[in-house]
């Protein structure tokens, strides 16, 4: 049963009963309890309402709520009976307030210091809050890191009732800031569309400094030295000033930091690739993933009828099995 309704007051801002909440990608500031700053776009504030709307759901599971805007969303609009709240991160001081000042402490659980690539952790959780209870909906904002993503829908996918979703969020914010950053980059220094070299560079330094972790702990610094700016599309707009900032007139320039930055980090696999296996699942087995939707800003994963069992479930594993059935 939904709560509240949402009303939209501004471009950017909308209001859920006495609960205010911001829609921006990038807002500087921090959230109190009267006034949460969501970190999405408008245009996904109203994909997750339609979502929440037709699917109702009882018991929700927030993976990486940061400082618990998205929580508090899901309670204030459709009332989930039990609602856990989980993140690696300790403290989250608006969101307990908010819990205390709605009378959400027995719907609304926080499970602070639970890492989503520890699967045993983020079971406990969850069993802390919902029992045997199954799973409606489980919400995914966490490290937007391959495998520890991986890790945690092995983990909860097999917790969702048949027709469940999951919904794995900001898989293409890399990939997609990259093309952005590539083509504001080529209209300022056109000599980069015919320099791969450096625009491989640029592209794995995008990936990095966008999905790093869900406090965007490398974007942040750049994003205080050249501010946040006022645009539709903040991302593209602080990368392509930093880097002809550091570039300093020069493709050189240019590399020579990229390869600096770039040299410490260790090699990791794409963030994306969590869509394709998905999918190479859903095309052989439509009875463990019924459905999947990819649109730009997430992947809406529906639960199959096959039992799954959460400790065991591997998506690897499935699609070896699948593979092997049909030979």
């Amino acid at each position: 049963m939904r709560e509240a309704t949402l009303t939209w007051d501004t471009p950017t801002e909308f209001t859920l009963g006495n609960t205010r909440f911001v829609a921006a990608s990038l807002e500087p500031g921090q959230s109190t309890p009267e006034r949460f700053l969501l970190r999405k776009p408008p245009h996904m504030v109203d994909a997750y309402a339609a979502l929440l709307e037709d699917l109702r759901p009882d018991v929700v599971v927030d993976l990486g709520i940061f400082d618990g805007a998205c929580a508090a969303f899901v309670a204030k609009y459709c009332a989930p009976t039990t609602l856990a709240a989980i993140d690696i991160l300790e403290s989250f001081p608006a969101l307990d307030e908010f819990v205390i000042s709605h009378g959400l402490e027995e719907s609304l659980t926080i499970h602070p210091g639970v890492d989503q690539a520890d699967r045993d952790s983020v079971l406990r959780a969850v069993d802390a809050a919902a029992g045997e209870q199954p799973v409606d909906l489980v919400i995914d904002d966490a490290s937007h890191l391959y495998h520890p993503t991986m890790t945690s829908f092995e983990a909860l996918f097999p917790r969702l009732r048949s027709g469940g979703r999951f919904i794995i969020e900001d898989w293409a914010i890399g990939p997609l800031a990259s093309e952005r950053v590539q083509r504001a980059l080529i209209k300022k220094k056109p000599k980069l569309k015919h320099d791969s070299e450096t625009r491989t560079l640029i592209h794995e330094f995008v990936l990095r400094t966008t999905s790093a972790h869900t406090d965007f702990e490398l974007l942040d610094p750049i994003a205080e030295a050249v501010g946040f700016p006022p645009t539709k599309d903040p991302i593209t707009s602080i990368l392509t000033t930093f880097l002809l900032q550091v570039a300093d007139g020069s493709l050189d320039g240019l590399r020579s930091f990229l390869e600096d930055f770039l040299a410490p980090l260790p090699p990791r696999r794409p963030f994306a690739d969590v869509v394709l296996e998905l999918l190479r699942l859903h095309a052989i087995g439509p009875d463990i993933i019924t459905d999947i939707t990819v649109t730009e800003w997430w992947v809406e994963v529906v639960r199959g009828p096959q039992p799954l069992h959460p400790r065991d479930f591997r998506v690897g594993e499935g699609l070896g099995r699948k593979m092997r059935m049909r030979c």
